[in-house]
C-alpha cells in the first residue's frame, strides 16, 4: 500500500486531517478493500498502544509533583475505542449501502475512446460514487445540471456527488452550463469552483494544481485564499503553496464536446429546391445520388408536411454496383461565423 495512504490514516488517528484529506479518506474507504483492511489494522494498533500507556504507572515514571499539578494527560482507551467503533460502523453502513446499489448513479458515460481502466474495471452506461483510475484512452461524463466532464488517461479521480469531482492526478476539463453553476473540482491543494464556464484542471505527479479558464470564470481556493480567474487566464501552485500566473493552454486538455444547432437549407424538402446528381460545390442545395422530391409514391405518404425525398438510384452517376445499395445526399455548410465556438479543437458532424 502506498506510503502516502498510510500517512493519511496516521493523520486521521492524530485528528490532523484537512477537509480535502477527509474527503479523500472517505473516497478510499468506499472504493478500496485493501485500504479498509489497512485502516482496521492501524486502528487496532493505535488502540493497543493507548491501552498499554494508560496501564503504566505515570506517577512512578514522572513523579508525584507532575501528577498532582495535572500536567499529565492520560489516555482514555475506552473513549477512543468507542469513537473507533462509531467510525467503523459508519463506514460499514455507507459501504454496505454502496454495494447494494443504494448509492445513486449520477454520471452518464456519453463518450468513450479506447478507455483502459485499472484492475480490469469496465465502465457501464452510468457511474456512481467512488474512485476510478483511467490508465489510457478518454471518456466524457454527463453530470446532472448541464455539466460535461472530459477525462483522458492516465488520470485518477473520484465521483463525490452530483456537483463534485475529486481529481487526484491527471487532467480534467469541464463544460458547465448555467444550471451547473457551482460545480466543484477538488485537488490535493484545494478546490476549483465553477462560475458558469469551460475550464481545465491539471494535477501532475508533484501534486501541484494548475487551473486554466477557456471561457467564463472560476474561483481557485488554496489554503482558504481565493483567486478569481476569467477567460484566457491560468494559475499554478508551487511547492510552497503559492499561486502564480501561467500560460493558458487549451490544446493540452481533453475537451468535452457540445452540440451546435446548424440550419440546413430545405431540411424538410418542403421548398422543393432543385436536387443535383453530383457532389455539391456551393452552399444552398442538396447534391449526391439521383433522387427526387415527391408528395407520394406507391401509396407511401410523407410522415409530416407535403413532400418527401425519394432516392432513384444508389449512385450519383446512375451506374449500378454490386452491394452498393445505400444512397447519400450532401450539403456544404459555411462555419466561418462559428470560428470562436469551434476554436477548442476537432469537430464531428
Amino acid at each position: 500500500m502506498d506510503q502516502e495512504l498510510e500517512k493519511l490514516i496516521d493523520k486521521y488517528l492524530d485528528e490532523g486531517l484537512s477537509i480535502v484529506e477527509t474527503e479523500e479518506l472517505n473516497d478510499l474507504m468506499l472504493s478500496s478493500q485493501e485500504f479498509r483492511n489497512l485502516f482496521k489494522q492501524k486502528v487496532k494498533l493505535h488502540a493497543s498502544l493507548s491501552s498499554h500507556y494508560d496501564a503504566i504507572d505515570l506517577d512512578t515514571l514522572y513523579g508525584e509533583k507532575l501528577n498532582k499539578a495535572n500536567n499529565i494527560i492520560k489516555f482514555q482507551p475506552w473513549t477512543f475505542a468507542a469513537k473507533v467503533a462509531l467510525v467503523l460502523l459508519a463506514c460499514l453502513f455507507v459501504y454496505t449501502n454502496f454495494n447494494k446499489g443504494l448509492d445513486p448513479t449520477f454520471a452518464k458515460v456519453s463518450y468513450s475512446l479506447k478507455a483502459k481502466w485499472m484492475d480490469g474495471f469496465t465502465h457501464k452506461e452510468v457511474m456512481g460514487k467512488g474512485r476510478y483510475t483511467l490508465i489510457d484512452g478518454m471518456i466524457e461524463l454527463e453530470m446532472p445540471n448541464d455539466v460535461t466532464v472530459a477525462l483522458e488517461g492516465p488520470v485518477s479521480f473520484s465521483l463525490v456527488n452530483e456537483k463534485t469531482v475529486h481529481l487526484h492526478k491527471g487532467k480534467l476539463s469541464a463544460d458547465v452550463g448555467e444550471k451547473g453553476r457551482g460545480f466543484v473540482v477538488i485537488t490535493p491543494d484545494g478546490k476549483v469552483i465553477d462560475l458558469g464556464t469551460r475550464f481545465g484542471v491539471f494535477v501532475p505527479e508533484s501534486g501541484k494544481t494548475e487551473a486554466h479558464v477557456f471561457k467564463g470564470e472560476i474561483n481557485v481556493i488554496i489554503d482558504e485564499k481565493t483567486t478569481n480567474l476569467k477567460e484566457n487566464e491560468a494559475v499554478k501552485v508551487n511547492d510552497k503553496g503559492i499561486v502564480s500566473e501561467t500560460h493558458v493552454d487549451n490544446t493540452n486538455f481533453p475537451m468535452p464536446g457540445y452540440s451546435l444547432d446548424l440550419k440546413l437549407n430545405d431540411s424538410d424538402f418542403e421548398e422543393g429546391i432543385g436536387l443535383k446528381a453530383h457532389w455539391p460545390t456551393a452552399e444552398g442545395y442538396w447534391g449526391g445520388d439521383h433522387c427526387e422530391v415527391v408528395s407520394s409514391f406507391d401509396d407511401v405518404l410523407p410522415a409530416k408536411g407535403s413532400n418527401m425525398l425519394r432516392f432513384v438510384k444508389p449512385h450519383l452517376k446512375g451506374e449500378s454496383k454490386v452491394n452498393h445499395n445505400n444512397s447519400e445526399l450532401w450539403q456544404i455548410l459555411d462555419l466561418r461565423d462559428l470560428d470562436s465556438q469551434l476554436s477548442f479543437g476537432g469537430m464531428t458532424a
